[in-house]
């Protein structure tokens, strides 16, 4: 019963970190791709 209140109370800062971090990969694919001879 708390660990489901617990799950759900973390569930959507997960969901923006992952969110976050995703906008952050494809950012960096960008600039990658964008300037692939600097890597």
């Amino acid at each position: 019963r708390y660990n489901g209140i617990f799950v759900a109370s973390i569930k959507p800062a997960w969901l923006l970190i992952a969110n976050k971090y995703s906008k952050m990969v494809t950012g960096l694919q960008h600039i990658v791709s964008l300037n692939p001879k600097a890597f």
